[in-house]
């Protein structure tokens, strides 16, 4: 049925359309008729074979099939002629409706991994797979990526062949493996056949990449030859991919290709969970299986839930698709953000041309490649130009001062900057012109990531412009968050030292960040506390702060996490914790059997715990043993034995002599006061405690004490 209706089409441009007469001469030679479906359905599976497949980065990197992960984008007019974003007061509309226009001229824009060549592909399979879809439309698609085209060009033109004959002769090669029985290589036949089949309304032209044409002059070309093409065949539709750094085609109507939103999100998620549980768990049933893609796809979408600056990078299909790679690798996304931009940077700089079989780029006019150690550090330099600023769009002329300095420090002609910035703009996509003559980074993520690394690279020379700007706003917190990743325990512990003493004074304002903190950051805010308790030692105000934190804590965070957290006050004076213990979690004799469970587990994160804490872990599982459950509303006499040491301590400034039954409430048996347990503990808790600490941690106790959440 599809190759009849080409057919019909084709005999209708021999029988209408005013074609040169020896072309019309040599066409009807072939007989236009049900002979040729053999030749049309070898160019469906041909079309299938080759081009209906996506690159994904998986396990290990695969091609899919498109039609089963799919995941339809949608499209918008632009705000005006150099925006890029959608059109505020135009609705988005579905890819799919591209195709409902016809003759259409049509140039799809978007981001870096925003799926525009996921787009044509999917044009291409309704097109020309109309019966496997609903409400599709049929037509013949000739997918034709830009860059082969234009090595075809520049070789054939250095024959001495015209322009518009060597685009015959490329178009064609991508039809011959099913059409050269019937042409037999006849230049005649296949001059005539090109023509005729351009000419015909049914023929979709899907011009891929026009910025991975990596010589400008010959970009600028290929973007005439484009406007002359459709000049030429003006029946036939005509649709071009480029990313947004380029200009406007003429007489082109311009798309961009919207962002992901919320369900795109998850159903990406369950597919791609879905293909990693194929690949993985081929001997499972199908039961298990669905409910294995099921599952990780939810906890994924939680993780992604609770992480915001990660949630908006989703929204770009090749990030999405890191994200997952990331959570699927190390089950879990936010204590591995800058392993993830460092994932997306090599993406962008090299993985995702590799994955795609293009040749590595050329970033100087000469055709020399520079080396990525310049390109990232002309990417940080910018970054944190524009931190320092407070902008998220830097003028193009401080931006090419940059890069004019860096190729003159590598002996390179500085006077070529702007054909290299425009260069990297075209093969890269990490910093984009969005408006005209100012540049963005293409997610606000890569621009905190580039400036921590910028902090990083120069020691501690940019510390005190770090303490000046923490919590004046979200681009210097994420860039702070990322230091802290970036750097060795050793240097984090005398990044955090100095930062402490920038905070003496202002130990209110601290505890206030720690209480956003903990109130924002609830799924991880355990470690948080268990890393601010270790460090600050057992000072009274800094007790009594941590206990004010834990009180508001405890509607943020569920009840066994709350227990694990009271565990952590162990190293502090029992007559200062046994009140946080009472009105606390002791109240859930349920919740205390959870935590018995799991003690173990905290045990051997690292954490430097009293061998009082592990006495009563002792006490607490012998009666859970011996009777099946806890005492009461809390163990046996514990609350009275408080009480009593309360008492003792408010008469005598001391502890009882006789030996507590608890003995977690007195890690100094031997001490007569407070004065001498505190010292003691002082001196277990040095700052090499903070070295102790899990990575985990480390990072969660910065984010406590330091960001303005």
């Amino acid at each position: 049925m599809w190759a009849e209706m080409i057919i019909a089409a084709l005999k209708t441009v021999l029988d209408n359309d005013s074609l040169a007469e020896d072309i019309r001469h040599e066409a009807t030679k072939w007989h236009i008729n049900r002979r040729w479906i053999p030749a049309f359905e070898t160019y469906r599976e041909e079309f299938r074979k080759h081009h209906l497949s996506m690159d994904i980065l998986g396990p290990d990197t695969n091609k899919v099939a498109l039609q089963e992960f799919y995941i339809e984008v949608n499209v918008c007019p632009p705000a005006d002629n150099f925006a890029s974003r959608c059109h505020p007061r135009q609705p988005k509309i579905a890819g799919r409706a591209l195709l409902k226009r016809p003759e259409a001229r049509l140039f799809i824009l978007g981001k870096p991994g925003a799926g525009k060549t996921s787009l044509l592909k999917f044009l291409a399979w309704r097109a020309l797979f109309p019966e496997e879809q609903k409400e599709a439309q049929s037509a013949f698609p000739v997918f034709i990526p830009l860059h082969t085209l234009a090595d075809t060009l520049k070789r054939e033109e250095e024959k001495g062949k015209a322009e518009i004959e060597a685009f015959e002769n490329h178009f064609y090669e991508l039809l011959a493996p099913s059409f050269e029985k019937w042409l037999s290589r006849d230049p005649q036949r296949i001059h005539a056949f090109t023509e005729v089949l351009l000419r015909s309304k049914e023929v979709l032209l899907l011009f891929d990449g026009l910025d991975e044409i990596d010589d400008s002059e010959q970009r600028e070309n290929m973007r005439a030859f484009l406007q002359r093409l459709a000049r030429r065949y003006p029946h036939t539709s005509i649709i071009v991919s480029s990313r947004l750094s380029a200009r406007r085609l003429q007489t082109f109507d311009t798309y961009l290709v919207a962002p992901f939103d919320e369900n795109q999100i998850q159903q990406y998620s369950k597919k791609w969970f879905g293909m990693v549980a194929r690949l993985t768990q081929n001997k499972q049933g199908q039961e298990n299986r669905t409910k294995q893609e099921t599952d990780r796809s939810a906890q994924f979408l939680r993780e992604l839930q609770g992480t915001p600056a990660l949630k908006d990078l989703a929204k770009l299909p090749l990030m999405l698709n890191l994200l997952c790679l990331t959570f699927d690798t190390y089950q879990e996304l936010v204590s591995k953000r800058v392993e993830l931009y460092r994932q997306a940077t090599d993406a962008l700089l090299y993985l995702w041309r590799q994955v795609r079989g293009l040749r590595p780029p050329a970033d100087l006019p000469n055709g020399e490649r520079l080396s990525r150690a310049f390109k990232e550090s002309f990417f940080q330099e910018v970054a944190f130009q524009a931190l320092r600023e407070g902008r998220r769009e830097i003028p193009k002329k401080d931006v090419l001062q940059i890069l004019k300095n860096a190729l003159a420090a590598e002996q390179y002609d500085p006077r070529q900057a702007d054909k290299v910035l425009r260069n990297f703009e075209q093969n890269y996509g990490i910093l984009i012109e969005m408006v005209a003559e100012k540049y963005s980074f293409l997610h606000s993520t890569f621009q905190e990531y580039f400036a921590a690394n910028y902090i990083k690279e120069r020691g501690n020379t940019l510390w005190n412009e770090l303490y000046n700007h923490l919590g004046t706003s979200p681009a210097w917190t994420e860039t702070f968050s990322n230091l802290v990743q970036l750097t060795n325990p050793l240097t984090t512990q005398e990044l955090y030292e100095a930062c402490l003493d920038q905070l003496e004074g202002e130990k209110g304002a601290a505890i206030r960040r720690v209480q956003r903190y903990l109130k924002n950051y609830a799924h991880d805010g355990k470690a948080a506390l268990e890393a601010w308790i270790l460090y600050f030692e057992s000072e009274a105000w800094r007790f009594e702060q941590t206990a004010r934190i834990i009180r508001g804590w405890r509607k943020h965070a569920p009840a066994t996490e709350e227990i694990q957290a009271y565990s952590t006050l162990w190293p502090f004076p029992a007559s200062k914790t046994k009140t946080l213990l009472i009105e606390g979690p002791l109240q859930n004799a349920d919740a205390w059997e959870e935590w018995l469970d799991t003690q173990e587990q905290l045990l051997q994160r690292g954490l430097e715990v009293t061998e009082g804490g592990r006495e009563m872990y002792a006490h607490l599982k012998e009666e859970l043993e011996q009777h099946g459950s806890l005492s009461g509303q809390h163990p046996v006499g514990l609350k009275e034995e408080m009480e009593t040491m309360r008492q003792f301590w408010d008469s005598h400034h001391a502890f009882p002599p006789e030996r507590p039954r608890w003995p977690f409430l007195l890690d100094a048996l031997d001490l007569e006061d407070l004065e001498v347990f505190q010292v003691k503990i002082s001196a277990l808790l040095t700052p090499l405690a903070y070295a102790r600490l899990a990575p985990n941690a480390r990072t969660d106790l910065l984010h406590s004490l330091l960001l303005g959440c």
